[in-house]
């Protein structure tokens, strides 16, 4: 029985660091960059943040913020912009993707000095970007953002400033069917406004087109396109 105990932890000592259960990333900012404003800043993105929610447990010392990342993105960076809906807070960090990532579920540390405060807020009132890539270009590819996995809910939620738009919807890939949005009247939003309600039910990198429509014009589509995992 020692013998193959030994065994065992000699395998897990030679495996690589992606291949070990639950993969953490590699936090590439130093030190972590976030901000806590005293006045609120107005968000020019169209596109915050896709995201499952959860609540943070008592058990709990740091929220944890995972997300399933495609095997394309391997060997590269991605950026992690987080946005509170009042738009006092923000951060956004890098982190690295080890060059032989299989796909899958990833942990990405979120060392906030802002735990508590970031706990409090509601569901969709902390708006989450993954997006393959540095902080630094334009969001491209992007991956849905899991808050507190183990307590999260089904509902996958994109978060829109659609600058008060009278109508918000969106398309998901070749799909004909629209899908409404719902403007957050009853909250003091500055970050965003409005909460699309997407369905879990696709695989793969699907294109999510989004399309606001203010005194009867309609404003440019924006598109993003959302991995929404391989299906395994």
């Amino acid at each position: 029985m020692v013998a193959f105990r030994m065994f065992i932890l000699g395998c897990l000592a030679v495996m690589p660091l992606s291949a070990q259960a639950d993969d953490r990333l590699v936090l590439k900012s130093n030190p972590f960059n976030e901000i806590l404003r005293d006045t609120a800043e107005i968000s020019g993105v169209v596109v915050v943040g896709t995201q499952r929610h959860g609540s943070r447990q008592p058990e709990q010392n740091e929220l944890q913020l995972s997300s399933n990342l495609p095997a394309g993105w391997a060997g590269g960076t991605i950026c992690t912009r987080v946005r509170s809906g009042d738009g006092l807070y923000e951060a956004s960090n890098e982190y690295d993707i080890p060059s032989d990532w299989a796909g899958g579920n990833a942990v990405l540390p979120f060392p906030s000095a802002y735990q508590d405060l970031l706990a409090t807020l509601e569901p969709n009132d902390l708006a989450v970007s993954i997006s393959n890539g540095e902080c630094a270009s334009s969001p491209g590819e992007t991956a849905i953002a899991i808050w507190n996995e183990a307590t999260a809910t089904t509902e996958l939620s994109l978060l829109v400033n659609s600058f008060r738009a009278d109508e918000v919807f969106v398309y998901l890939g070749d799909d004909p069917k629209a899908i409404r949005c719902e403007a957050m009247n009853d909250r003091a939003m500055s970050s965003f406004d409005s909460v699309c309600a997407l369905p879990l039910e696709q695989n793969g990198m699907v294109a999510v087109t989004l399309y606001r429509i203010s005194n009867g014009k309609p404003a440019k589509p924006s598109i993003t396109q959302l991995w929404f995992g391989d299906g395994g």
